[in-house]
């Protein structure tokens, strides 16, 4: 089974896919921000090599993986092409929130991560996973991974408890099948 979580920043990708793992022991996190804290170096040469690692993670198996990014630009793109052929479970998790409410919750955000922009560009890329988002974005996941299961949820802090019962009740239904 795989569980692909997306959604912008700060969205909370990350809480979810603990909450998943805690559920379920045997899930693995395949993360391109953890890739990029264990690889990276905030150049675009190793920023390449991270998104290359984080597709090479990504087993086509029946391996519990819960596989976590933004989704927008190329590595997007690649993820949705290799779990086009996928023939087991899986789950497409889009999160949002507001975009005020985005930079609401990165406002003290400690940026460990490498990334080849640097943490000025910050807002652009929020701006911009915004707009693929609202252009169709999911809808290019959708026809590329025509047997995936898609949930959208507004992931307020308030939303939080119960939608992480909605996905634990989720993932506990298609792993029945």
């Amino acid at each position: 089974m795989k569980v692909v979580l997306l959604g912008n920043i700060g969205v909370g990708k990350t809480t979810i896919a603990k909450i998943i793992k805690d559920n379920w022991c045997n899930a693995e996190i395949i993360s391109i921000d953890n890739i990029r804290k264990t690889y990276g170096d905030g150049t675009f040469e190793k920023e390449d090599y991270c998104k290359q690692k984080f597709i090479d993670s990504i087993t086509l198996d029946d391996t519990f993986q819960i596989v976590e990014l933004t989704g927008v630009g190329i590595l997007g793109e690649k993820l949705f092409s290799l779990l086009s052929n996928y023939q087991y479970t899986l789950l497409i998790i889009y999160l949002f929130v507001t975009e005020p409410e985005t930079y609401k919750r990165i406002k003290n955000k400690k940026w460990d991560t490498p990334f080849p922009y640097g943490s000025e560009k910050v807002p652009d890329a929020i701006s911009h996973t915004y707009q693929e988002y609202k252009n169709g974005l999911l809808d290019r996941f959708f026809n590329m991974c025509k047997s995936g299961v898609y949930i959208s949820l507004y992931n307020s802090k308030n939303k939080l408890n119960r939608n992480s019962i909605y996905i634990k009740n989720m993932i506990e239904l298609l792993l029945r099948k």
